[in-house]
């Protein structure tokens, strides 16, 4: 069979032709998901912003998280602004009106708690920015809030129940009478914390910070305080029920010393 020169020719333009093709399809592709993604962020970021009804507010925190299952990429975007919209809505002062933290904000909480992303281990940066906010009394049942920027909040009478809160930062945050019943605050940063009358039963705190924490009423049967640090902690011996408790810093599960500088992360 011979083949000539210009039908070789024809079939190496035929097959450049057909990749260019598939290029400019892709392409194409690309800009349309892209369009569409922007089209139901925008108008997911309006209804979030509706300053009249948490129903649409709501509404806006669903789409939102559909976002984040169909964009992996934009994850760490929408995160961002949930956390952003609970600062806002939820500031420190609003737990001085003793009212009842709104459901667009337990919401809101719910979708950081199962979607949080994990800073990389050796990092010095928090996963999630809820500094100084009212959280008192929310559900935060089995979330994720690990390696959470929690300082100053106020989580009192919350629901922790399994929640994971390895590394996060909680420096003087009211956790008076929450229910943390097996929760995780391996490593965590609670000086000055006040976790007065909580239940903390089968709670890890190993390795963490509990410099000046109050723990006065708390029931601690079965907590795991191995290496944590509890100088000047308010504690009486006798509400715990032979845990294992050694201050041995540096502390062997956390990061070290210096690598929590301050917050790197919106």
């Amino acid at each position: 069979m011979i083949v000539t020169t210009g039908a070789v020719a024809v079939s190496c333009l035929s097959a450049e032709a057909s990749k260019q093709s598939a290029q400019a399809s892709q392409h194409q592709a690309e800009i349309t998901e892209r369009g569409q993604f922007d089209d139901r962020f925008n108008h997911a970021v309006q209804q979030l912003g509706n300053r009249d009804s948490i129903d649409i507010r709501q509404g806006g925190i669903l789409a939102l998280e559909s976002l984040l299952q169909d964009s992996p990429g934009h994850h760490p975007t929408i995160l961002k602004l949930l956390a952003s919209f609970v600062r806002e809505h939820a500031p420190i002062s609003e737990c001085a009106s003793g009212k009842a933290v709104p459901n667009d904000i337990q919401a809101a909480l719910g979708v950081i708690g199962h979607h949080n992303i994990h800073p990389d281990t050796k990092a010095s940066e928090y996963s999630v920015n809820l500094r100084y906010t009212c959280l008192s009394g929310v559900d935060l049942e089995g979330m994720d809030f690990v390696r959470a920027y929690l300082a100053g909040a106020d989580l009192s009478g919350s629901d922790l129940t399994g929640a994971d809160l390895t590394g996060a930062y909680l420096l003087s945050s009211n956790l008076t009478r929450v229910n943390a019943i097996q929760a995780n605050f391996t490593c965590a940063t609670l000086p000055n914390a006040d976790l007065g009358e909580s239940f903390l039963a089968a709670t890890r705190f190993v390795g963490a910070d509990l410099i000046y924490a109050k723990l006065a009423g708390a029931q601690l049967g079965g907590a795991d305080l191995t290496d944590a640090v509890l100088d000047n902690a308010v504690i009486d011996p006798k509400q715990l029920d032979n845990p294992r408790i050694i201050e041995t810093p540096p502390r062997p599960y956390c990061l070290s010393e210096g690598q929590y500088p301050g917050l790197t992360r919106g």
